[in-house]
């Protein structure tokens, strides 16, 4: 891995100038014997220089050992886009959020099955799901992914048309962050639905919704 290349390389780096340092200072010895004063003390200006050199450098080695387990995670890791809803004393929005999982588990379904569980605690925004909701499929045909939700889903819909709208999108746009997906059928234990909530037509499939996207 190239950080424990560049660690390595610090501290080979330590060791050279530990013996650089070493020859410094016998040919500070030497030149002392001979007298020569003005060398002498460009040799100290050297040698205090190597010396803060070094310090800098055993700094940097420390702060590479102490991040590397976190810089090996993150390299690790891939990220996913998830939309969840946040509002104002006003409004109502979608709020994009980054969600870390395993590197090459970056998937629709990991992303669906993610945005379901809900954000974390302590972040100031709501989970899309209604109470009980569960994924019964999922798949992805010609660029439509086509998402098979449990009833629960509909019948603890209890929202007007802006948070329907809201739930709804929160969803299309969560997938369609995958260029391999354009627009997302919602099915209800495996049938098509006029409505979820009565507010939003659903029996054709649903389009990327950008204006409910916080700026």
């Amino acid at each position: 891995m190239d950080k424990m290349l560049l660690l390595n390389y610090f501290c080979e780096g330590e060791v050279l100038m530990g013996f650089t340092k070493a020859l410094i200072i016998m040919c500070l010895v030497s030149t002392l014997g001979l007298g020569c004063s003005q060398q002498n003390d460009q040799l100290g200006e050297r040698i205090n220089k190597l010396e803060k050199d070094m310090a800098g450098v055993k700094t940097e080695v420390a702060d590479l050992k102490k991040n590397l387990p976190q810089l090996v995670e993150t390299a690790n890791q891939d990220q996913l886009t998830l939309y969840f809803i946040g509002s104002t004393e006003t409004d109502f929005y979608l709020q994009p959020v980054k969600r870390s999982v395993p590197k090459n588990e970056a998937t629709p379904l990991r992303a669906l099955e993610e945005l379901f569980k809900g954000p974390d605690k302590d972040q100031n925004i709501e989970a899309i799901a209604p109470q009980g909701t569960k994924l019964l499929s999922f798949k992805i045909t010609n660029g439509i992914a086509t998402v098979n939700l449990n009833r629960a889903f509909m019948e603890n819909m209890n929202a007007g048309s802006n948070m329907e709208e809201l739930i709804l999108a929160s969803i299309v746009n969560t997938l369609t962050e995958f260029t391999d997906i354009k627009k997302v059928q919602i099915l209800i234990e495996g049938q098509v639905v006029d409505s979820i909530g009565g507010h939003v037509e659903t029996s054709l499939p649903l389009e990327r919704n950008e204006e409910v996207i916080k700026k």
